[in-house]
C-alpha cells in the first residue's frame, strides 16, 4: 500500500515544505496483492486499487485467474464480478466493462 496525502501547503497553493498531514485527504493511492476496498456503500476485493484525486478515478483491477469483485449497497444490492471496474468519485457513476453479476 503507497498512499499520498494531501499537505495543508498544498491545498494553499504554496510548496513550503513540510504541512500537516491528513488522512482523510488522500491524494493518490495504490494498494495491490488481494486488497479489501469499503467506502460509502461500495466495497471490492481485488488485485489492484488505485485512486488519484486529479482525476476523481478509482480503478479496481482483478486478474484473468482472480477477477475483481465489487459489491454495491448504496440503493440496493449489486455484486459484479469483472476484470476492471472505474468508480467516478466525482459523478458517483461506477463503469463495469465486461462485468457479470446480480442485483437485488
Amino acid at each position: 500500500l503507497v498512499v499520498s496525502f494531501i499537505r495543508e501547503s498544498d491545498r494553499r497553493g504554496r510548496n513550503s515544505g513540510t504541512g500537516q498531514m491528513s488522512g482523510t485527504e488522500v491524494d493518490a493511492f495504490t494498494a495491490s496483492e488481494r486488497v479489501y476496498f469499503v467506502d460509502s456503500g461500495i466495497s471490492a476485493i481485488a488485485n489492484q486499487i488505485t485512486y488519484s484525486r486529479a482525476d476523481g478515478a478509482l480503478q479496481i483491477l482483478g486478474t484473468r485467474d482472480a477477477p475483481a469483485e465489487l459489491f454495491d449497497q448504496r440503493n440496493r444490492f449489486n455484486s459484479l464480478k469483472g476484470p476492471k471496474f472505474i468508480w467516478n468519485r466525482q459523478t458517483n457513476q461506477i463503469l463495469a466493462p465486461n462485468a457479470r453479476g446480480r442485483m437485488n
